[in-house]
């Protein structure tokens, strides 16, 4: 299986080229390396012999990216890698074999903070917000997060466009309810790993992560309780923000945030596996409004 790996960048040079880098020096076997930026990048090291820049210029979150970037590659697996991810010799050794299932749609690799695994992968609390997930509980990861993770592309690309509106605050979550909604399988694996920094599990509470949490709960409302669930926003909500301000924004986008949202309705995956092979479900397609130009 070729590996495709697609990294985003939307206005960091510095965090770019530290994943660049650490990609082409420990770069898989049958891989290709795509980089999709909003334009910005103007690759001072002349690397295009070695990586595949792609221009998005409208691109608003690395979501955007991902789609910019699996129509521009053609690997079975897809890397989703983040800019300031870093990755380390022998990261990607052992997850080919993890897709021979045919019912394996996603892995997710461990995430170290120095020498320590921080995060095995990602499900979302009771409210639809990420919550990254240690090594211990890698029996309720729901997939992997937004700063890696590693995909069947024939079940990735149908998801991506609709994914894609929830931005970065949610596509990992809702990609991941949405392959379990057909039955398929997201993987841990501590054999592969790569070094992020601390920050990179802040989590956000403002408008924009709560009106993407509410339109997740939305999408999957079969993953989440609903009994008591406004007691539980308006304590959270008030023990957790720094000021009433903040608050207001935060009530509102969970207020604002689910409507006109419908749940996501997706037809039990069909798995062959005697040919090894997966055939889709078909599904209703969502437009797409990245730009795909190859620099």
């Amino acid at each position: 299986m070729r590996l495709s790996i697609i990294i985003p960048a939307l206005h960091d040079a510095a965090l770019l080229e530290e994943t660049m880098l650490s990609v082409l020096e420990n770069r898989p076997a049958n891989a290709d390396v795509v980089v999709v930026h909003t334009g910005f990048y103007t690759d001072p090291y002349e690397l295009a012999g070695e990586v595949k820049f792609v221009e998005a210029r409208s691109a608003s979150s690395e979501a955007d990216c991902w789609m910019v970037g699996a129509a521009a590659t053609s690997g079975e697996i897809v890397h989703l890698l983040s800019s300031g991810v870093v990755a380390v010799a022998g990261w990607a050794d052992g997850v080919r074999a993890l897709f021979a299932d045919p019912a394996v749609a996603a892995v997710s690799p461990a995430l170290r903070v120095g020498d320590a695994i921080a995060s095995i992968g990602v499900a979302a609390d009771s409210l639809g917000y990420r919550r990254y997930l240690p090594l211990e509980e890698g029996k309720s990861l729901v997939g992997p997060s937004r700063l890696a993770g590693f995909y069947r592309r024939t079940w990735l690309e149908p998801l991506l466009p609709a994914a894609a509106q929830l931005g970065d605050e949610a596509a990992d979550l809702d990609l991941a309810y949405s392959l379990k909604a057909q039955g398929l399988l997201s993987r841990p694996t501590a054999a592969s790993q790569l070094i992020v920094k601390s920050h990179c599990f802040d989590q956000q509470r403002d408008f924009a992560s709560a009106a993407a949490a509410e339109r997740l709960r939305a999408r999957h409302p079969q993953q989440f309780e609903t009994t008591g669930y406004w007691n539980q926003v308006l304590s959270q909500t008030l023990k957790s923000l720094p000021s009433p301000k903040a608050a207001i924004g935060v009530l509102l986008g969970h207020l604002s945030g689910g409507r006109g949202e419908r749940p996501v309705s997706l037809e039990p995956a069909e798995i062959d596996t005697s040919p090894a092979t997966i055939r889709m479900p078909q599904r209703p397609s969502s437009s797409s409004h990245s730009d795909r130009a190859a620099a």
